[in-house]
């Protein structure tokens, strides 16, 4: 499984959707970006919505019981995804982050 970090964010209205790269501008006074602009942007209705990423592999979760576990190498947390993303293609799929009553967390295409 891959994951691409991409900062991610949404906005109701084309608007506010152009007004995101404004927020995040550097200001060389402030060496960085104005936390007042990013406030105004983040909150401008007073309400936060938090999202939760749910990652799972194309072909299905599998665990494994502590007998498996214990046969697998220290670094098979690192080693086995490299090998696994090596030998087969990296299946896309949709996050959603927010959804209606009765859709599913992952949108897999």
């Amino acid at each position: 499984m891959a994951n691409i970090t991409t900062p991610v964010f949404t906005a109701s209205t084309p608007e506010i959707f152009a007004s995101f790269p404004d927020s995040r501008r550097f200001d060389p006074a402030l060496k960085g970006p104005d936390p007042a602009k990013m406030k105004a942007f983040n909150e401008s209705k007073g309400q936060k919505q938090f999202a939760k990423r749910v990652f799972e592999p194309a072909n299905g979760v599998k665990g494994l019981n502590d007998e498996e576990l214990k046969a697998k190498p220290d670094a098979f947390a690192f080693d086995e995804p490299r090998k696994r993303v090596a030998s087969a293609p990296v299946a896309p799929y949709v996050i959603s982050l927010g959804r209606r009553l009765g859709e599913s967390a992952a949108t897999k295409q």
